[in-house]
């Protein structure tokens, strides 16, 4: 979970807000003269590189801006435009009443990953006698328009790279690639310069929620896998509600059904990728998270199937009325075989799940005891909204012979 940055600066007086803007701008374009990204862009074409994708418009499947009215998708057509060319002062030719635009301004922030040289932040200009309408904005630059380019290239580099491993793939094992890819290549940092971006997630390998959602959301749209943000705020549901944090995530569409998942919070230092948010239900993820305002005029897809569930798709979901103790050593008894220290379950139910937290311990030491080892030990994590029980760590040996 994370704290996302600031999306707008409010200021009331013209003068004021000019004066301000001079200084914090200045300090913005400030960058290195030999920057990378400048130079990979000069040196593309003798490289043999594939063409620099050029982000004209708006992409057909931002799903989010393809549901506004017909006024509201032109303002953003605008803001979008001035953006893409690093203006940096981006008039309208008509005032804009000023939640509308903040709620605009969040949007394509979040439903147009591409434009991960804005930082979601801006300045606007309002007159004195009508501070509810605003004149123009002043976006807030990450990178100058020589870098962006560069950037692109890298990030469309990358994302091929990938895409041509998903070629004879469906869109579920497309999904989890990507997935698993992400979290390769990317850490948790929340005060990056890029952090909130998928350039910083995918090409810097450092980003907090919001980064690893909006590289997902791009790596997806370009497998051709509908997909699209969600923000809100999230707590840990061992906890009261009223620690709550910022946090951003997924839905996509696999096979018609729409599907949470949240890289950010699978992304485990420990053992890697424990996949108890990849393609879960609305009823799993509002255990612990609450959608943002900005949502409630849309229309959002229900996600209630699971058939795409990592633990469905891998045979390690344990259905209600099955034997729990039995099906946990048939999975230790795998991960014996595959010289794997690691095992993964989800149980369908709460009262499963409590049930197989009491016994855990029990059923290791038994297991422990049956394979007659001199010594074994344990870790494990439990994901109460999930229902998901990560084993990791584990390690045993015999009287005459090390773990295999």
């Amino acid at each position: 979970m994370l704290k996302r940055q600031l999306l707008f600066n409010r200021y009331s007086a013209l003068t004021a807000m000019l004066l301000v803007c001079a200084v914090y701008f200045c300090a913005c374009f400030s960058v290195p003269e030999q920057h990378p990204e400048i130079a990979k862009v000069q040196e593309a074409s003798s490289l043999n590189l594939p063409q620099l994708h050029k982000y004209t418009e708006i992409p057909q499947d931002a799903y989010f801006i393809t549901q506004l009215t017909s006024s509201k998708k032109a303002l953003c057509s605008i803001i979008y435009d001035g953006i893409m060319n690093f203006e940096s002062e981006i008039r309208f030719t008509e005032p804009v009443n000023e939640n509308e635009l903040k709620e605009l301004m969040w949007l394509l922030s979040y439903d147009c990953p591409e434009l991960f040289q804005f930082s979601g932040e801006y300045a606007y200009y309002v007159r004195e006698s009508e501070k509810e309408h605003v004149l123009s904005i002043q976006p807030h630059y990450l990178m100058t328009k020589a870098e962006y380019e560069g950037a692109v290239l890298s990030v469309e580099e990358l994302l091929s790279a990938w895409l041509n491993e998903t070629a004879l793939m469906d869109d579920y094992a497309k999904e989890q690639l990507i997935y698993d890819k992400l979290i390769e290549v990317c850490t948790y940092e929340e005060d990056g310069k890029h952090s909130g971006t998928a350039y910083g997630a995918l090409i810097e390998g450092k980003a907090r929620c919001e980064g690893y959602s909006k590289a997902m959301c791009l790596a997806l749209r370009k497998a051709n896998i509908e997909t699209m943000v969600l923000t809100g705020s999230a707590w840990d549901n061992r906890k009261p509600r009223s620690v709550r944090q910022a946090h951003a995530w997924n839905v996509a569409n696999i096979d018609g059904s729409y599907y949470h998942l949240d890289a950010t919070w699978d992304d485990n230092d420990q053992f890697g990728t424990c996949y108890a948010y990849f393609n879960v239900t609305d009823d799993v993820i509002t255990k612990s998270r609450e959608l943002d305002e900005v949502y409630s005029g849309f229309n959002l897809p229900p996600a209630a199937e699971i058939t795409y569930n990592f633990y469905i798709q891998t045979g390690r979901y344990i259905y209600y009325g099955e034997d729990v103790s039995q099906l946990f050593r048939e999975a230790l008894e795998r991960a014996y075989t595959n010289n794997s220290p690691v095992v993964l379950l989800r149980l369908e139910t709460d009262s499963q799940a409590e049930y197989f937290s009491e016994n855990l311990a029990k059923w290791m030491k038994e297991w422990f005891e049956q394979k007659k080892f001199s010594r074994g030990s344990y870790t494990f994590s439990v994901y109460p909204d999930s229902r998901v029980f990560c084993i990791f760590d584990i390690e045993y040996s015999s009287f005459n012979a090390a773990m295999p």
